[in-house]
C-alpha cells in the first residue's frame, strides 16, 4: 500500500493540526477557540478517507477515497484559515479591553 497517498497530504494535515493547537495555546489567556462545525466535518472526512485508503480498493472506489481525502484537505485549509482569523480577532479584542 505504499505510494497510495502523496506525502504532501500528510504534511498539510500535520501542519494544520499542529498550527491550530499552537493557535489555541497562543490565545488561551484571552479566551477559548472552540472546535467549529467545519473542523468537525474535516475530522469526519479525514477519518472516512483514511478508512477507505486502508481498504484494498481499486477502480472507482479508489477514486472515491481520493475525492473524500481531497475534500478533507480543502476543509483543513478553509478551517485552518478560519481558526487563524478567530485567534487574531480574539487577541485584538482582548487587547482592546485590557
Amino acid at each position: 500500500m505504499l505510494d497510495d497517498l502523496a506525502w504532501w497530504v500528510t504534511v498539510v494535515m500535520l501542519v494544520r493540526e499542529v498550527g491550530v493547537t499552537v493557535l489555541r495555546f497562543w490565545v488561551i489567556r484571552h479566551g477559548v477557540i472552540a472546535a467549529s462545525r467545519g473542523g468537525k466535518v474535516k475530522t469526519l472526512l479525514q477519518a472516512v478517507a483514511i478508512g477507505l485508503y486502508v481498504l484494498p480498493l481499486s477502480g472507482w472506489l479508489h477514486v472515491v477515497a481520493a475525492v473524500v481525502m481531497g475534500a478533507a484537505i480543502v476543509m483543513a485549509l478553509i478551517t485552518g484559515g478560519d481558526y487563524v482569523g478567530r485567534a487574531v480577532r480574539l487577541r485584538r479584542g482582548a487587547g482592546a479591553t485590557a
